[in-house]
C-alpha cells in the first residue's frame, strides 16, 4: 500500500468515527459545540490508544519481542484511559444534564450500568490497540515482501 491510500484510510475511517457523537447528542436541544466535544472523548481516546500503539508502542516493543512489557503498557494505558473517561463522564453528565433524567454520579462498583460502559469502553479500546497492531505488522510484512521480490529479481 502506498502512503497515499494509507492517508486516506486514515483520515477516512477516523471522519466516520468523530462524527460518531452527533448520533448520540440530545436531539430535543439545539446543537451546541460543547455538548459534541464532551461526547467526542471517547472517539479521541480511541486515537490515543491506536495511535500509541501504531506509532510508538508497536516498533519500540512488540516488533523486537517485548511482548510482556508492550501488553502490561497497553493494559495500564486501556484501564487509565477508561477510569478517565468515566470520571470526564461523571462532569459531564452534570454540566449537562437532560432534561428529563436526574443528574447522576457515575460510580462503576455501586453502578452495574456504568459496569457495563466501562467493559464496553475496556473492549472498544482494546480493539483499537489491536488494530493498530495489525496494521503496523501488515505494513512491515508487505515492506519485507516487496523487498524479497527485489532481491529475487536482481538473482534472476
Amino acid at each position: 500500500m502506498n502512503k497515499k491510500t494509507t492517508i486516506l484510510l486514515h483520515v477516512a475511517s477516523w471522519l466516520a468515527i468523530l462524527c460518531a457523537p452527533l448520533m448520540y447528542i440530545d436531539r430535543s436541544a439545539t446543537f451546541d459545540v460543547l455538548r459534541y466535544l464532551f461526547f467526542s472523548m471517547t472517539p479521541a481516546l480511541l486515537m490515543v490508544v491506536f495511535y500509541s500503539n501504531y506509532v510508538w508502542f508497536v516498533p519500540k516493543y512488540y516488533i523486537p519481542g517485548n511482548r510482556t512489557q508492550f501488553s502490561i503498557i497497553n493494559i495500564c494505558m486501556v484501564i487509565l484511559l477508561s477510569v478517565f473517561l468515566h470520571l470526564w463522564m461523571d462532569f459531564g453528565h452534570n454540566v449537562f444534564p437532560t432534561p428529563h433524567r436526574i443528574p447522576r454520579k457515575v460510580d462503576i462498583i455501586a453502578n452495574h450500568r456504568a459496569l457495563i460502559f466501562a467493559i464496553r469502553d475496556i473492549f472498544n479500546m482494546t480493539i483499537a490497540a489491536a488494530m493498530a497492531t495489525m496494521m503496523r505488522l501488515a505494513e512491515n510484512w508487505h515492506r519485507s515482501e516487496l523487498a524479497r521480490q527485489e532481491a529475487e529479481k536482481e538473482r534472476t
